[in-house]
């Protein structure tokens, strides 16, 4: 829920009733749409020995206890953030059901699936937002626009990995489809990263010092993707450099929050004059 921090307005009481139940509520979301779907490809599950394991192809789980699991988390996460705030719930149910009934579906339809799952896990921020403040103002909207656009080349990097795996078992992912046009579309993704190092203190999320400390840090995620475009040997570097440059933008959003670069700027002045 790093978004709901990120809501605050500086100097603001933080609610830590509001953002703990936000967290447990999303978190709930999150487990009911995971159970939804494994319930939907268990059969194919089966088939791929990085889903082989999961508790209904093992039977560990039924698939009525496993339903029974998905409602009582859904229901109870509806709950929880109705408490909250109304439209975090409408953003929770909402989103559970884009999983189930769009995105889990396309994956054996259409290699489009891997942008409408996008979708889905750039929501959570928005419900964050809404939950610390009441409302979704620009700056709510460039944070779905980050998790977005960081999705797609860091899913399209690790599923050049499962390609084999993924066809065996009828998914219809762009690593089965078109895997010679795959490294270059991660590629040409990882360059919508850009736009947020401006977007964000341009509208007011972070002060303008966010614009060339971000540029610099994904450019190295840009560079790792460029090589995967080249060689595709370099798919698995180009995946773990994504999955270290979300944590990355996420500290430098905290770091340059407006407060934080004032005091930064306060205690450098106070050690010079020393």
């Amino acid at each position: 829920m790093f978004s709901f921090y990120l809501a605050r307005v500086p100097d603001a009481p933080f609610v830590l009733s509001d953002f703990i139940l936000s967290t447990v509520g999303v978190s709930l979301a999150v487990a009911s749409a995971n159970a939804l779907n494994q319930i939907y490809e268990h059969e194919q599950d089966k088939l791929m020995r990085r889903t082989e394991k999961r508790p209904i192809p093992t039977k560990k789980i039924s698939i009525e206890n496993a339903t029974t699991f998905a409602l009582l988390c859904g229901g109870t996460s509806a709950l929880i953030l109705y408490n909250v705030n109304t439209v975090a719930m409408i953003l929770a149910i909402g989103n559970i059901l884009l999983y189930r009934f769009v995105y889990t579906p396309l994956k054996q339809m259409t290699a489009w699936n891997t942008w409408i799952g996008a979708l889905v896990g750039a929501v959570p921020p928005l419900i964050g937002w809404v939950s610390a403040t009441g409302s979704l103002p620009s700056q709510a909207y460039s944070l779905f626009y980050l998790l977005y656009v960081w999705q797609i080349p860091h899913f399209l990097a690790l599923s050049w990995k499962y390609r084999a795996a993924y066809s065996d078992a009828g998914f219809v992912m762009l690593s089965v489809t078109q895997p010679k046009q795959l490294p270059s579309v991660a590629f040409y993704h990882s360059l919508f990263l850009i736009p947020f190092s401006f977007m964000a203190p341009y509208f007011g999320l972070v002060s303008w010092h966010f614009c060339w400390s971000s540029l610099l840090w994904n450019s190295i995620l840009i560079w790792d993707f460029y090589q995967f475009k080249k060689n595709t040997s370099k798919a698995f570097r180009a995946f773990m450099s994504s999955l270290c440059n979300l944590p990355g933008v996420f500290v430098l959003l905290l770091i340059c929050r407006e407060p934080v670069i004032s005091t930064i700027k306060q205690k450098v002045l106070e050690v010079l004059w020393k």
